[in-house]
């Protein structure tokens, strides 16, 4: 019993961390896109184009990947690839993931019990963002570390 505990301690204390970096991650994204959205390429007093906004989404969530990946290889996990596999699989995985999103969002903002409320457009958000931060999770470990659940 006290072996379970320490391995969910132990698991625990790896999200905490894990959430923490995502944390860090987001706000560079939104200081990167607020820069160039609100700053940068209105300069000449035009707002940004929808093109641009897309572009500056793309770059920033490659960014937001890259700070995301070097800092869960140096706080989270314990690399056991080498560093070009592990970053081509968390890549992918990244990638996958935000497909995992935005298809859980497509798929609930259809039901009727999401458009019955005022938070239609913020619930199927918060459920897309707690499962893909579950399969980033373990999926990055699996890449970094070659393991799932076990602690040992």
């Amino acid at each position: 019993m006290q072996q379970a505990f320490d391995n969910f301690t132990k698991l625990f204390k790896l999200k905490i961390k894990f959430a923490a970096i995502s944390l860090v991650a987001t706000v560079f994204y939104f200081l990167f896109y607020s820069l160039f959205v609100l700053i940068i390429l209105p300069a000449d007093g035009t707002p940004a184009t929808a093109t641009e906004i897309i572009i500056v989404t793309a770059a920033g969530d490659f960014i937001g990947i890259l700070i995301n990946f070097f800092m869960q290889k140096r706080f989270v996990f314990d690399l056991q690839r080498t560093l070009t596999a592990a970053f081509f699989m968390a890549l992918a995985a990244s990638l996958l993931g935000m497909a995992l999103r935005t298809g859980i969002v497509a798929w609930l903002v259809n039901y009727e019990f999401f458009m019955q409320t005022n938070w239609h457009k913020l619930l199927p958000q918060i459920v897309a963002i707690i499962v893909s931060f579950f399969y980033n999770f373990y999926v990055k470990r699996f890449i970094f570390e070659k393991r799932w659940f076990s602690t040992e």
